[in-house]
Protein backbone atom coordinates (compact mmCIF):
# COMPACT_ATOMS: atom_id res chain seq x y z
CA UNK A 1 0.00 0.00 0.00
CA UNK A 2 1.36 3.29 -0.63
CA UNK A 3 0.32 6.16 1.13
CA UNK A 4 -0.39 9.71 -1.19
CA UNK A 5 -0.08 12.87 0.82
CA UNK A 6 -3.36 15.18 0.62
CA UNK A 7 -2.31 18.73 -0.75
CA UNK A 8 -2.26 21.18 2.49
CA UNK A 9 -4.52 23.37 1.06
CA UNK A 10 -7.08 20.03 0.41
CA UNK A 11 -10.25 20.49 2.56
CA UNK A 12 -12.39 18.42 5.02
CA UNK A 13 -15.11 16.68 3.30
CA UNK A 14 -18.07 16.95 5.54
CA UNK A 15 -20.96 15.38 3.49
CA UNK A 16 -22.24 14.09 0.13
CA UNK A 17 -24.88 16.03 -2.06
CA UNK A 18 -28.07 13.37 -2.14
CA UNK A 19 -30.57 15.64 -4.23
CA UNK A 20 -30.92 18.84 -6.09
CA UNK A 21 -33.63 20.74 -7.49
CA UNK A 22 -33.05 24.47 -9.29
CA UNK A 23 -30.19 26.31 -9.00
CA UNK A 24 -27.80 25.09 -5.63
CA UNK A 25 -24.74 26.94 -6.04
CA UNK A 26 -21.41 26.60 -3.49
CA UNK A 27 -18.27 29.08 -3.36
CA UNK A 28 -15.26 27.37 -2.36
CA UNK A 29 -12.12 29.29 -0.75
CA UNK A 30 -10.54 31.30 -3.91
CA UNK A 31 -12.93 31.06 -6.20
CA UNK A 32 -16.64 31.52 -7.68
CA UNK A 33 -20.27 30.61 -7.61
CA UNK A 34 -20.20 27.28 -9.49
CA UNK A 35 -23.63 24.96 -9.46
CA UNK A 36 -23.77 22.02 -7.81
CA UNK A 37 -24.70 18.68 -8.57
CA UNK A 38 -25.99 15.45 -6.93
CA UNK A 39 -22.84 13.25 -5.72
CA UNK A 40 -20.71 16.36 -5.02
CA UNK A 41 -18.97 16.90 -2.04
CA UNK A 42 -19.32 19.39 0.54
CA UNK A 43 -16.50 20.75 2.60
CA UNK A 44 -15.60 22.95 5.51
CA UNK A 45 -15.62 26.35 4.30
CA UNK A 46 -17.70 26.56 1.68
CA UNK A 47 -20.75 28.31 0.85
CA UNK A 48 -23.91 27.00 -0.08
CA UNK A 49 -26.92 28.79 -1.68
CA UNK A 50 -30.44 27.64 -2.74
CA UNK A 51 -32.15 29.36 -5.34
CA UNK A 52 -35.96 30.54 -5.43
CA UNK A 53 -38.28 27.00 -5.79
CA UNK A 54 -34.77 25.31 -5.34
CA UNK A 55 -33.80 22.73 -2.68
CA UNK A 56 -30.98 20.63 -1.67
CA UNK A 57 -30.03 17.61 0.84
CA UNK A 58 -26.73 16.10 1.85
CA UNK A 59 -25.95 12.97 3.48
CA UNK A 60 -23.12 14.10 6.64
CA UNK A 61 -20.15 11.52 6.92
CA UNK A 62 -19.62 10.73 10.63
CA UNK A 63 -22.11 12.94 12.19
CA UNK A 64 -24.71 12.43 14.71
CA UNK A 65 -27.91 13.83 11.70
CA UNK A 66 -28.51 11.19 9.18
CA UNK A 67 -29.46 13.88 6.73
CA UNK A 68 -29.92 17.51 6.12
CA UNK A 69 -31.72 19.35 3.71
CA UNK A 70 -32.05 23.14 2.18
CA UNK A 71 -35.07 24.40 1.62
CA UNK A 72 -35.08 27.83 -1.14
CA UNK A 73 -33.59 30.76 -0.63
CA UNK A 74 -30.76 29.22 1.79
CA UNK A 75 -27.61 30.25 2.39
CA UNK A 76 -25.47 28.44 4.59
CA UNK A 77 -21.46 27.60 5.46
CA UNK A 78 -20.14 24.55 6.84
CA UNK A 79 -17.41 23.92 9.51
CA UNK A 80 -15.82 20.89 11.76
CA UNK A 81 -14.80 20.17 14.49
CA UNK A 82 -13.45 17.30 16.80
CA UNK A 83 -17.18 15.46 17.00
CA UNK A 84 -18.70 18.45 16.07
CA UNK A 85 -20.27 19.47 13.05
CA UNK A 86 -21.01 23.46 12.56
CA UNK A 87 -23.70 24.69 9.94
CA UNK A 88 -23.72 28.42 10.17
CA UNK A 89 -27.36 29.45 8.70
CA UNK A 90 -26.59 32.93 6.89
CA UNK A 91 -30.65 33.12 5.47
CA UNK A 92 -33.33 30.81 5.22
CA UNK A 93 -34.08 27.60 6.73
CA UNK A 94 -32.59 24.26 7.18
CA UNK A 95 -33.43 21.09 8.35
CA UNK A 96 -31.69 18.41 10.04
CA UNK A 97 -33.03 14.82 10.20
CA UNK A 98 -30.87 12.60 13.35
CA UNK A 99 -31.38 8.81 13.99
CA UNK A 100 -31.78 9.16 18.25
CA UNK A 101 -33.32 11.23 21.32
CA UNK A 102 -30.51 14.12 22.70
CA UNK A 103 -28.39 12.26 25.51
CA UNK A 104 -25.96 13.98 28.03
CA UNK A 105 -23.44 11.35 27.35
CA UNK A 106 -23.06 11.65 23.79
CA UNK A 107 -20.01 13.46 22.48
CA UNK A 108 -21.37 13.71 18.40
CA UNK A 109 -23.00 17.29 18.22
CA UNK A 110 -24.69 18.66 15.22
CA UNK A 111 -25.13 22.48 15.34
CA UNK A 112 -26.88 25.13 13.75
CA UNK A 113 -25.55 28.49 14.85
CA UNK A 114 -27.88 32.09 13.24
CA UNK A 115 -26.79 35.54 13.90
CA UNK A 116 -29.18 35.44 16.68
CA UNK A 117 -29.03 31.41 18.47
CA UNK A 118 -27.59 28.39 18.61
CA UNK A 119 -29.47 25.05 18.15
CA UNK A 120 -27.26 21.79 19.38
CA UNK A 121 -28.59 18.23 18.87
CA UNK A 122 -27.15 15.11 19.33
CA UNK A 123 -29.78 13.05 17.24
CA UNK A 124 -32.56 15.21 17.11
CA UNK A 125 -34.36 15.92 14.09
CA UNK A 126 -35.23 19.74 14.38
CA UNK A 127 -35.63 22.87 11.92
CA UNK A 128 -34.14 26.09 12.00
CA UNK A 129 -35.09 29.34 10.32
CA UNK A 130 -34.22 32.91 10.45
CA UNK A 131 -37.82 34.84 10.15
CA UNK A 132 -37.79 38.53 10.75
CA UNK A 133 -34.84 40.60 10.82
CA UNK A 134 -34.53 40.08 14.43
CA UNK A 135 -34.92 36.80 15.52
CA UNK A 136 -34.72 33.01 14.81
CA UNK A 137 -36.95 29.74 15.30
CA UNK A 138 -36.13 26.23 15.96
CA UNK A 139 -38.67 23.60 16.05
CA UNK A 140 -37.75 20.02 16.79
CA UNK A 141 -39.85 17.19 15.51
CA UNK A 142 -37.89 14.25 17.89
CA UNK A 143 -35.73 13.85 20.25
CA UNK A 144 -34.31 17.08 22.31
CA UNK A 145 -32.58 19.93 20.79
CA UNK A 146 -30.23 22.34 23.38
CA UNK A 147 -30.84 26.15 22.15
CA UNK A 148 -29.19 29.24 23.38
CA UNK A 149 -29.47 32.81 22.50
CA UNK A 150 -26.06 34.41 20.86
CA UNK A 151 -25.89 37.21 22.72
CA UNK A 152 -27.42 35.76 26.14
CA UNK A 153 -24.90 37.48 28.76
CA UNK A 154 -26.68 34.51 31.75
CA UNK A 155 -25.46 31.95 28.69
CA UNK A 156 -28.76 30.09 29.46
CA UNK A 157 -29.12 26.80 27.48
CA UNK A 158 -33.43 25.47 27.43
CA UNK A 159 -34.18 22.36 26.02
CA UNK A 160 -36.59 22.30 23.51
CA UNK A 161 -38.46 18.71 23.37
CA UNK A 162 -40.23 16.74 20.15
CA UNK A 163 -43.32 18.78 18.62
CA UNK A 164 -41.91 22.57 20.26
CA UNK A 165 -40.68 25.41 19.12
CA UNK A 166 -38.77 28.38 20.52
CA UNK A 167 -38.13 32.05 19.02
CA UNK A 168 -34.69 33.35 19.73
CA UNK A 169 -33.38 36.95 19.53
CA UNK A 170 -29.87 37.44 20.34
CA UNK A 171 -30.23 37.98 24.02
CA UNK A 172 -32.98 35.95 24.85
CA UNK A 173 -35.43 32.49 24.14
CA UNK A 174 -39.16 32.93 24.34
CA UNK A 175 -41.34 30.87 25.90
CA UNK A 176 -41.35 27.34 24.10
CA UNK A 177 -44.55 26.37 22.04
CA UNK A 178 -46.46 23.90 20.47
CA UNK A 179 -45.42 23.08 16.94
CA UNK A 180 -47.92 24.21 14.03
CA UNK A 181 -49.23 22.33 11.84
CA UNK A 182 -46.99 20.33 9.53
CA UNK A 183 -46.69 20.42 6.10
CA UNK A 184 -45.35 17.34 3.67
CA UNK A 185 -42.32 18.56 2.41
CA UNK A 186 -40.18 18.25 5.91
CA UNK A 187 -37.88 16.08 6.55
CA UNK A 188 -38.81 12.66 8.17
CA UNK A 189 -41.80 14.94 9.84
CA UNK A 190 -42.86 17.47 7.69
CA UNK A 191 -41.46 21.65 8.27
CA UNK A 192 -43.50 23.76 10.37
CA UNK A 193 -45.68 26.20 8.34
Amino acid sequence: MVAIPRPACAQTVIGILTSVTGRVTVVRPASPAIPLRVRETISVGELITTGEESAAEFLPLGSAATVVRLRERTTLSVDQTPRRTILTLVDGAVAVAGPVAWHPDRRDIFEVRTRHAVAQSRGAAFWVEIGEPSASRVCVFTGTAVVSALGDADGRRVPVGPRQCATVTATDIGALEAMPELSPAAPGSGQPK
